[in-house]
């Protein structure tokens, strides 16, 4: 191509009305597209936390848990933690996050004067998990609209 712009006088204007296109094409991927994309983390999300735990056995009145095991993502045990996970779109940014306080120190494990917990990740898992699909869902989108 380049050897084309010496040649043809009119390829580079081609060649930037091309590139204009796409950049519309890319531009109109709105927050529908956005949204879409965030919809499939907040599913992968949604999905580590309806993971059962191979831990240790809780009772809670005439109920029996089973925690999750260091390295696993939490167990779901009143669903709350789950139930918390939502997405917000604020201009061309996705946010996507998990609404309880203790989230972090789940991810992230703990170390202090309340103890030590290990860390249940389940947010990087689920980015890991759902990452083709979102990329998946904005090309799509981008293809759709390009000349």
């Amino acid at each position: 191509m380049a050897s084309d712009l010496g040649k043809d006088p009119g390829a580079l204007s081609r060649s930037l009305a091309g590139l204009k296109g796409k950049a519309e094409a890319i531009a109109r991927a709105d927050s529908r597209t956005i949204r879409a994309a965030g919809l499939e983390l907040e599913r992968a999300i949604k999905l580590e936390l309806s993971k059962p735990g191979s831990g240790e056995l809780y009772t809670h009145g005439k109920v029996t848990h089973q925690a999750s095991a260091p390295g696993e993502p939490p167990a779901p045990d009143t669903g709350a933690l789950r139930n918390s996970v939502g997405q917000e779109v604020v201009g061309n940014a996705l946010r996507i996050g998990v609404g309880m306080p203790y989230a972090p120190f789940l991810e992230f494990g703990t170390i202090g004067e309340g103890g030590f917990i290990a860390p249940r990740p389940f947010m990087r898992p689920a980015l890991a998990a759902a990452r083709e699909r979102m990329t998946g869902v904005v090309v799509s989108e981008v293809r759709k609209g390009m000349p």
